[in-house]
């Protein structure tokens, strides 16, 4: 899609995003669990957590926190 080509330096990132979204939703209360299977499962553009990142690569690129900002951004 052309417009969504601006995400393409961020693809990898988002594929990292959705890894530490699945990854670090272990929780004993059943509904986190699933919001996170949603979030990662829903095949959403995700503007929010993609802008976040081209945020952060075009302030700090090499700051190692921006999949998590990006994470916390999505699940706000």
């Amino acid at each position: 899609m052309v417009a969504l080509d601006f995400l393409a330096p961020v693809q990898a990132d988002m594929a990292a995003l959705d890894a530490f979204i699945v990854d670090n939703l272990n929780s004993d209360v059943v509904i986190i669990e699933q919001m996170g299977r949603h979030i990662v499962g829903s095949g959403g553009k995700r503007l929010r957590p993609a802008i976040t990142l081209l945020t952060g690569r075009a302030i700090a690129p090499d700051a190692p926190a921006q999949t998590t900002m990006a994470a916390v951004v999505e699940f706000i």
